[in-house]
């Protein structure tokens, strides 16, 4: 007998910014809110102009974009639906199902966007980083062996993009992702009757596969031009670039390799998924705002839940229905992605 899984949008947790984290950033966030139609409009500044609440709240197609301003910077959303999908295999069905339609952010949070909010740099790839620093661009030869294999070309093009600014927001624990997405509800920002969160698993995979049921939104077989992850092409040669005898784990690969190769690169260098959402699958994890009962190991109790993989993850855990369970840690690949959606009544 096979056994349906239902998953539910539903919140586990009262939100809230950490007090002594928002004293840290301190500092105060001048906001404006702006609408886009066009799918690839540039950043807007509209200052200090609240879209009407019914506008949000109002049905929309899947995907319909709109954005917001925050000291410069464009947040843009894209509109996901209520409602439910079978997903799954014939062995393990599952049915996703989420209540009511909510905006997610087009994007991982960004550097700039962190900084817009909170301040101050956060990611270690970061313009304020040290160390390992703001990444670099390719200049190291391809190896003749991988010279004319094209997707190894195109990688190597994508490596040469180094706009810090626009690279996800990394090493963010849980905690630090509640703690921004509490800053940004504080700010009074949200349309009248909306709040900031992190989603829900069910939010997070429906928005991952906008209505696909395949393994990866694109289909079932993996494409290193579709996400970036430890099969982005470069794991066919980036180590063979090490000095002969280093491990590749060893701390001392990372001076020839990681600001070229090793790290994340800049959102919405891939193709969207169908709801004109990027980066859902590979370059950093996405943290949920799923509270689990405790799973105890050897690690400690695993009870936070993050989704989609990361960049020096295998293609295998990086799929539609991946997910990783931790104690909420700051890791090198861990980031988020912020919703607004409908507060729940008192």
């Amino acid at each position: 007998m096979t056994v349906k899984t239902t998953i539910t949008a539903r919140k586990t947790l009262k939100l809230g910014a950490g007090v002594a984290f928002a004293a840290l950033l301190g500092g105060t966030v001048n906001l404006g809110w702006a609408q886009e139609t066009a799918a690839n409009g540039s950043a807007s500044s509209v200052a200090a102009t609240a879209v009407s609440a019914d506008d949000w709240n109002a049905e929309h197609e899947p995907g319909t974009r709109k954005t917001l301003d925050i000291n410069g910077v464009e947040f843009a959303f894209r509109y996901c639906p209520g409602g439910s999908l079978e997903v799954g295999t014939p062995d393990a069905p599952k049915v996703l199902v989420v209540d009511d339609g909510y905006w997610t952010l087009e994007t991982e949070v960004t550097c700039a966007m962190w900084k817009a909010v909170v301040g101050r740099d956060q990611s270690q790839w970061g313009p304020e980083s040290d160390t390992p620093g703001p990444p670099q661009p390719w200049t190291a030869k391809i190896p003749e062996k991988y010279a004319d294999d094209p997707a190894v070309r195109r990688c190597v093009e994508r490596w040469k993009k180094v706009d810090a600014e626009r690279f996800p927001t990394d090493y963010v624990s849980w905690q630090m992702a509640q703690d921004f997405v509490g800053k940004l509800n504080d700010a009074g920002v949200a349309p009248e009757g909306f709040e900031f969160r992190l989603p829900t698993e069910a939010e997070w995979e429906q928005a991952c596969r906008a209505g696909t049921t395949t393994r990866y939104y694109w289909g079932d077989e993996w494409d290193c031009d579709k996400a970036h992850s430890n099969d982005s092409a470069w794991e066919r040669m980036a180590f063979r670039i090490a000095p002969v005898g280093v491990h590749k784990r060893d701390r001392d690969s990372w001076k020839p390799l990681p600001k070229e190769i090793f790290r994340p690169v800049e959102v919405g260098l891939f193709e969207p998924n169908p709801w004109g959402i990027y980066d859902m699958l590979g370059n950093v994890a996405e943290w949920t705002i799923e509270e689990l009962e405790p799973v105890e190991t050897e690690f400690g109790a695993l009870e936070r839940v993050s989704r989609g993989g990361y960049w020096a993850a295998w293609p295998s855990r990086c799929c539609s229905d991946s997910r990783e369970l931790s104690r909420g840690q700051a890791q090198v690949y861990t980031g988020l992605r912020v919703v607004l959606g409908r507060k729940a009544p008192k």
